[in-house]
């Protein structure tokens, strides 16, 4: 499996920090001002799925004109100090408690980045895949756009919870072999980080999005379990299944909830534990391995695999597959 790209660049130059930013992302200008220290641009990059994120620095105070698109969604978050927008009518300071959330076809210039070491941690989302994300939940083809407030308030609540969860994403990236980054969790870190901003950020749809579901006939909840079990050593995710029966995210869960008594991904886990069961039973010692095993059945943090495996077992899952070569 090819690894993500990770995109990583430092330059002293600011016209080549403006070709590389503009050739990664959105074009745009940048401009040092007053500067106590000398410009040094550095960007950590990476794309996953439907989603890029990394930090960007600049080393000395900046103004940066930021040409707009329709093609993304992002969020913008500094490490310390403020960074300072002005557009879409209204100008906003983004802190490292308040995210900046800037929409298709918007146009902005931001200011700051005064201490060498202030960098700016950035999320951006393809829009089409977004709009998506949010058809799959509430059940509709074709939402608006959507109308997310300029500011997110990080300091608790949804907010808090789901940038905790970006920034393991983001601090990952750079690092040899991180999780994060590994294309076969493509689909799930995009599907993770795009519902999640959808449940956290106000917007035209929250409302809807925090209304209980309709009721999901057990005929839905079969032909999704029979998706799951067709597709399980695939890269599947929740929308996935819902899609595939036609049915939101929230009905599925819900219609799951009230006929097995589980959810969609607790279901999924489970047959791809059942799955790994059958092979660490059947596999040859001197063959394969335990995470070669888990690994191919979508596990890949292998201490709670082995934790969830004794849970269901009564065995380590080492145990499980040399019991399976009666000569060992």
């Amino acid at each position: 499996m090819t690894e993500t790209p990770i995109h990583s660049f430092v330059t002293n130059d600011v016209d080549e920090s403006i070709a590389i930013g503009s050739r990664l992302f959105n074009d745009h200008r940048v401009r040092p001002v007053h500067a106590h220290a000398a410009f040094s641009y550095s960007l950590t990059a990476a794309r996953v799925g439907t989603i890029a994120f990394g930090r960007l620095r600049y080393g000395c105070e900046v103004s940066v004109d930021v040409e707009g698109t329709e093609d993304s969604y992002a969020v913008s978050v500094p490490s310390t100090g403020t960074i300072r927008f002005h557009g879409r009518g209204a100008d906003a300071e983004s802190t490292p408690e308040l995210a900046t959330i800037g929409g298709p076809v918007d146009r902005v210039s931001l200011s700051g980045w005064a201490a060498d070491d202030e960098s700016l941690a950035m999320i951006w989302f393809n829009r089409r895949a977004l709009e998506a994300d949010l058809g799959r939940l509430l059940g509709i083809d074709a939402p608006a756009l959507i109308a997310f407030p300029r500011l997110l308030d990080l300091r608790d609540g949804r907010g808090a919870e789901w940038y905790a969860y970006a920034t393991t994403m983001i601090d990952a990236v750079g690092r040899s072999g991180a999780l994060a980054v590994n294309p076969l969790l493509a689909s799930q870190v995009s599907s993770i980080l795009s519902t999640g901003l959808l449940l956290a950020a106000d917007h035209q749809y929250r409302s809807a999005l925090d209304a209980p579901p309709a009721p999901q006939a057990p005929a839905t909840v079969r032909r999704a379990m029979h998706f799951i079990e067709d597709n399980v050593r695939e890269p599947i995710t929740v929308p996935d299944i819902a899609a595939s029966v036609g049915s939101s995210v929230r009905a599925l869960n819900r219609g799951f909830k009230e006929h097995l008594g589980t959810s969609p991904l607790a279901y999924l886990t489970r047959v791809r534990m059942e799955g790994a069961h059958r092979e660490l039973l059947s596999g040859a010692p001197e063959d394969t391995s335990v995470s070669q095993i888990a690994t191919s059945w979508g596990f890949y943090h292998f201490g709670r695999f082995a934790a969830r495996y004794r849970e269901l077992h009564g065995i380590s899952p080492s145990e499980a597959l040399r019991s399976s070569n009666p000569r060992r």
